[in-house]
């Protein structure tokens, strides 16, 4: 009965992954694409920054992280 459980929490973990994973090569970006533009609002400050804002400088590095 055990291994039971674990075999079907294995193929949901597996399914669910595949699901969650499961965009088209359309969506995906390859190396050398150019970013699609977006915004996203300043952590400190209510400013919106836009990818265009910074176009023309020679590198741009984004941090993401999950906020609580």
């Amino acid at each position: 009965m055990k291994k039971t459980i674990y075999y079907t929490a294995i193929i949901l973990l597996l399914g669910a992954s595949w699901i969650v994973t499961g965009r088209t090569a359309k969506d995906r970006l390859n190396v050398g694409d150019t970013a699609p533009d977006f915004s996203l609002r300043a952590v400190n400050s209510k400013k919106i920054y836009s990818l265009n804002d910074f176009k023309g400088n020679k590198i741009l590095i984004l941090h993401f992280w999950k906020g609580g």
